[in-house]
Formats: structure tokens, C-alpha cells, sequence
């Protein structure tokens, strides 16, 4: 069996990230844009399913950090890290026009915790100088 555990703390500090997508298609009618992610540009991942507005989508991540353990050993983590992530829109859910109105977009994500442990260590060093 495989376990999914979210690392999420109501109580303290927030590991959500959230991460907007956003893109066009060259219509203006309602279109069903279909977004999956993959860290290796292999293998994807569904995320969601969003409508168009006037040619425009926009869809508004938030990540949560994950472990995935099996018999009591972890056999691998999502967003813990920092990971790059790669984001592709397919329209309609037609392969028919994937490759013409899809497009990867890429970038580092870093999670909330390392952003506020870097913080925590600039301000150390800001205090020491004083």
C-alpha cells in the first residue's frame, strides 16, 4: 500500500505555495484547457481541467508538499525540495491540437520553508553586524 501525506500545518506556518498559470488559445469560445505537470518533462501528472474566458485561462496552483511512504520507508517526496517543475496546456484534450496549442512552461519552485529559513539567516546576519 501507498501512503500519501500531505505535509500541511493548520496551526503554524503554511507549506502552500501557490503558483498562477496562465495562457491563451486562438479562440474566443469557451475551450476546455487540460494542465498536467512533470518534473522530468517525462512523465506528467494530471492537475486540472479549466474553461477559457474570451481565449485567456488563468488557473491558480497551490502546492502542497507530499511524501509517499510504503512500509514504513519513504519511497519519494513531491515539492519538499526545491524541484523544477514544468507546466503543459493541451486544448480540448485532443492530441489532434496538443502540439499546436501547447506549451511548457518551466520553472524552479522553492518551497515556503526555505524561503523563510533563508530569510531567518539574512536577518542573523543583519543582527550581527550591529
Amino acid at each position: 500500500h501507498l501512503i500519501d501525506l500531505p505535509l500541511l500545518d493548520y496551526t503554524t506556518i503554511s507549506f502552500i505555495y501557490p503558483i498562477t498559470i496562465e495562457g491563451s488559445v486562438n479562440s474566443n469560445e469557451t475551450e476546455t484547457v487540460t494542465l498536467y505537470y512533470s518534473h522530468d518533462r517525462k512523465n506528467w501528472k494530471y492537475l486540472t481541467e479549466i474553461q477559457t474566458v474570451n481565449g485567456h485561462y488563468s488557473y491558480t496552483w497551490y502546492i502542497i508538499p507530499r511524501i509517499y511512504i510504503q512500509n514504513f520507508t519513504i519511497v519519494s517526496y513531491e515539492f519538499i525540495l526545491p524541484e523544477k517543475l514544468y507546466i503543459k496546456a493541451y486544448l480540448n484534450g485532443s492530441e489532434r491540437f496538443s502540439s499546436a496549442y501547447s506549451e511548457t512552461v518551466s520553472f524552479i519552485y522553492i518551497p515556503l520553508w526555505l524561503i523563510i529559513l533563508i530569510i531567518i539567516f539574512i536577518c542573523s546576519l543583519f543582527r550581527r553586524r550591529k
